[in-house]
């Protein structure tokens, strides 16, 4: 039979232990045995997952965001932005520098120290691809990620839309309802949307109580 050899924290190692039926008990048994929360299935589910995410995705402040990467033990390699407002990208040098990653940006919005990309792109991640839409109005060039490869497509919409809500027309109101309607209200029903600043939600629940785009 192969086998692997793997590492284990010290407390990890002792619940492993203390979960043995008997002396003899092999960790493989154990393992074997145990079960483990299934992966979300539903808009709703995925959204409550993610309920424990800093409350912005902002970069006014890049602590909450930096605290989440330690805890999770993530390798961030990649800052997606949304678009360039103060209040988006203050904390970007840090963020770039605690974690080593490449900052990305709309060709629209073109930043110092972020290589700059064409809507329209997709990024790939592992077992994830993560497409952009422009979503302008509120900025010239406001990118709305698109991520799929999860159980239902999550929307990363920045100050394009808010939970009953959108983000003002700096640039123009009507083209940021318009691009708003092309490029996110297409999506499917069950997908999350993840608003630069307040609440998630889900595309379904915006048609129906949102006032600018319910329908």
């Amino acid at each position: 039979m192969a086998t692997k050899t793997i590492s284990l924290e010290l407390d990890a190692y002792e619940k492993l232990k203390a979960a043995k039926r008997r002396e003899r008990e092999s960790f493989s048994s154990v393992v074997r045995r145990a079960s483990f929360n299934a992966p979300p299935h539903t808009g709703a589910a995925v959204l409550e997952s993610l309920r424990n995410l800093p409350g912005d995705t902002t970069g006014a402040d890049g602590d909450p965001m930096l605290e989440v990467m330690r805890d999770q033990r993530l390798n961030v390699t990649k800052i997606l932005l949304t678009h360039t407002h103060g209040d988006h990208i203050l904390d970007l040098d840090r963020l770039k520098e605690k974690t080593g990653a490449t900052a990305h940006v709309c060709a629209k919005e073109a930043l110092a120290g972020a290589e700059s990309f064409s809507p329209g792109k997709t990024f790939s991640m592992g077992s994830l691809s993560v497409e952009t839409r422009l979503t302008w109005g509120h900025s010239v060039g406001g990118i709305t990620y698109v991520i799929h490869g999860l159980a239902v497509p999550v929307a990363v919409v920045g100050d394009a839309i808010f939970a009953g809500s959108m983000g003002g027309g700096a640039i123009s109101s009507a083209d940021a309802l318009k691009s708003n309607r092309e490029n996110i209200l297409t999506l499917s029903d069950e997908t999350v949307l993840r608003p630069g600043h307040g609440p998630l939600t889900t595309l379904e629940e915006q048609k129906r109580v949102n006032s600018f785009f319910s329908e």
